[in-house]
This record gives C-alpha cells, sequence and structure tokens, in this order.
C-alpha cells in the first residue's frame, strides 16, 4: 500500500517519519477500489510510455555515419540517449502491464490486499520510469537541435528543455506535497475513529448492535471524541445502521463520521449557509479559530474550535 507522507511544522522528514509505518490506506477504503486505482494509474501510465517509446524510435531516425569530425560525438550522443529512452519507455509498458495483470487476476480481498502490500515497494516504478523516459527524450530533442542548427537555435532550445524539465519537477513535488498533507488528514481522522469504534466494539467482532452503539454513545469517554445529544442518540445511531439491520459496522461507523466532520468543518466556516465560503467567511472563522492570537492556526486550535461551534448531526 502506498504510505502517506506530508509535510508539518515539525519538518518533512519529522512528519514524514511519523505517518509512515502507521498510515494504512485500507482504513480509509476497501482493497477492492483500492486496486482499482492503481490499475487506472497503471493503464494511463503504460499508454503514455507506449506513445513515448514511439516518439524516441521516430526521433532515432539520424544515420551517425553522415557525420562526421566535431558532429560524430553529437550523434552518438543522440544515438544513445534516444535508445535509452526507448528502453525506459518500453520498461514502464511493461512493467504496467505485469502490475495490471497481476492484481487484475485476483479476486478475494484479501489476496488483493496481499498483493498490494506485497507490491508497495513498486507501485510507482512505471512512473518514475517514464518520467526519466520523458527526461532522456527531452534531452535527446536538444542534442539535436544541436546538430542541425547553429550555436544561437542550440541554447534556445537547451534552457527552455531545462526550464521545462525544471517546472514540470516542481510542479509534481509541489502538487505531490498538497495531496500527501490531505491524505495524512483524512488517515489521521479515520484512525482516531478507528481508535474509537474499538473502544465500542470490545470483542473486537468489527460490529456492534444498535443497542450497543446507543449505550456506548452516553459513555463519558467516548463522549470526548464524538458528541452526541441525549435527544439525539436514536436518530444518529440509525443514520449510521445504513443499511438498517440492526448492527453498526466498522465501514458505516467510518463512513458516517468522515462524511459529518467534512460536513460540520464546511457549514462551521458557511457562515450565511449559500453552500459557499466567502473570503469574508474565511476570515471571521480565522480569527474565531486562531484561539491564541498569533496569527497562526495550530492542528490543536483548529480541532478545539471545531469541537466548540459543530454539532452532531
Amino acid at each position: 500500500m502506498p504510505r502517506v507522507t506530508a509535510f508539518g511544522r515539525s519538518g518533512p522528514n519529522a512528519l514524514t517519519e511519523q505517518v509512515m509505518g502507521r498510515a494504512d490506506l485500507f482504513m480509509v477504503a476497501e482493497a477492492k477500489d483500492i486496486a482499482q486505482h492503481l490499475m487506472d494509474r497503471w493503464n494511463n501510465v503504460g499508454v503514455v510510455a507506449a506513445l513515448c517509446a514511439t516518439m524516441a524510435v521516430t526521433m532515432d531516425v539520424l544515420d551517425s555515419s553522415d557525420y562526421t569530425g566535431d558532429e560524430r560525438p553529437q550523434a552518438e550522443v543522440f544515438a544513445a540517449v534516444t535508445g535509452v529512452s526507448f528502453v525506459l519507455s518500453l520498461a514502464s509498458v511493461l512493467a504496467s502491464l505485469i502490475l495490471f495483470i497481476q492484481v487484475n487476476n485476483l479476486f478475494r480481498d484479501e489476496d488483493i490486499k496481499w498483493f498490494i502490500k506485497e507490491t508497495e515497494a513498486y507501485h510507482f516504478l512505471p512512473s518514475k520510469l517514464l518520467m526519466m523516459a520523458i527526461a532522456t527524450l527531452v534531452i535527446g530533442h536538444a542534442v539535436m537541435i544541436a546538430m542541425m542548427y547553429d550555436d544561437v537555435t542550440s541554447l534556445i532550445v537547451g534552457v527552455g528543455s531545462f526550464l521545462t524539465l525544471t517546472f514540470c519537477y516542481w510542479f509534481y513535488v509541489h502538487l505531490k506535497a498538497k495531496v500527501d498533507v490531505r491524505l495524512c488528514q483524512l488517515v489521521s481522522n479515520v484512525e482516531e475513529l478507528r481508535m474509537v469504534f474499538a473502544m465500542i466494539d470490545t470483542k473486537n467482532r468489527n460490529r456492534v448492535t444498535v443497542e450497543k452503539m446507543k449505550r456506548k454513545l452516553t459513555d463519558p469517554v467516548i463522549q470526548n471524541y464524538i458528541q452526541v445529544e441525549a435527544a439525539r442518540i436514536d436518530k444518529v445511531v440509525a443514520m449510521i445502521d445504513a443499511d438498517g439491520d440492526g448492527w453498526v459496522t466498522w465501514e458505516e461507523f467510518r463512513d458516517h463520521l468522515s462524511n459529518r466532520r467534512m460536513s460540520a468543518a464546511f457549514s462551521t466556516m458557511d457562515l450565511d449557509g449559500d453552500g459557499q465560503i466567502s473570503s469574508d467567511e474565511f476570515r471571521k472563522f480565522y480569527i474565531g479559530a486562531d484561539l491564541d492570537g498569533d496569527g497562526q492556526i495550530s492542528e490543536t486550535e483548529m480541532r478545539d474550535f471545531l469541537k466548540k461551534t459543530s454539532a452532531t448531526d
């Protein structure tokens, strides 16, 4: 399973080490959903890698024997770079295909979980191979321009290629950091819910009766995490028991509480209830959540503020 990393106030390395090793996305999504997500990714990467391999073959049409003197080394470099790009692209296609086929051969949840965990180190292998293939393809294009045109043209293309690769890498790292933070927050929220459910599910059966859930929600310890008014407990438990079979499963508990927390956070910021958060509403929320007035909202301040301003539905 791809582990979640994030960057926080304690530094990227510290938070990465803290989150890695404890974040389990199987708590957030079902095994088959995760497998489908991975297959979609591998399929998309494989298609792009095949296109990249075609481009590498198309570019490598220069005959190095036509170049002599100073141009000879450039022709050999060009042939080598485009050849490497083709090999990397082909490796990306094959890696994507192997992973896709093998996970698609499995049907039982436990087998899919085993495969996802067993191949965790290779989930991003096709993507990494593709990125290297594209980088070498761009370098090969720059070398080809240097062979065919004057120094000014070569310089412009070279600088443009370098800036393009640099921007794409920055964009990838920048966006990945934001995605990792959101995943970290999601997993942390679900882990807390898992801990609360374990307090309720004392027999570790992954489900409890509706009556037991109602009793447990009046427990002061549980109410430290989930605040439900006594008059609303019946209604809340009825909504959690989505299929109405008289049992509250971990999945039902997780899905309802995760959605409720997100809706409560949005409703807290949407002061006029129009379904949108204006800049003025966000400013008021920011001022209210900054409990110590230091101009920053810590994770603890955010949690405490939401607990005080939102009610459990």
